[in-house]
């Protein structure tokens, strides 16, 4: 569990990263405002503006497009393994 001060969940109110040490694993994590969060995962996720925007029958690709990419990386890989190619 994290404990913040007062100062610290203001600061997280007011959009601003803290960092805390959790003490249960005894390291620091930094705790972003939602709008921080949003911003970061669509800089770590590229692909995440394309969900939903391409019409599919692949219901799960929301949830899977991590399983899907690397199947099609490793389909990608035998194939350039392949000395018929």
């Amino acid at each position: 569990m994290i404990e913040l001060t007062e100062q610290q969940w203001q600061a997280v109110k007011n959009g601003e990263a803290v960092r805390v040490t959790v003490p249960e694993i005894g390291e620091d994590v930094v705790l972003l405002s939602a709008a921080q969060y949003e911003s970061l995962r669509a800089a770590i996720d590229p692909i995440e503006p394309f969900i939903g925007a391409l019409p599919s029958d692949v219901l799960d690709w929301a949830s899977q497009h991590d399983k899907y990419l690397g199947q099609a990386l490793v389909e990608e890989m035998r194939a350039s393994d392949d000395p018929r190619r």
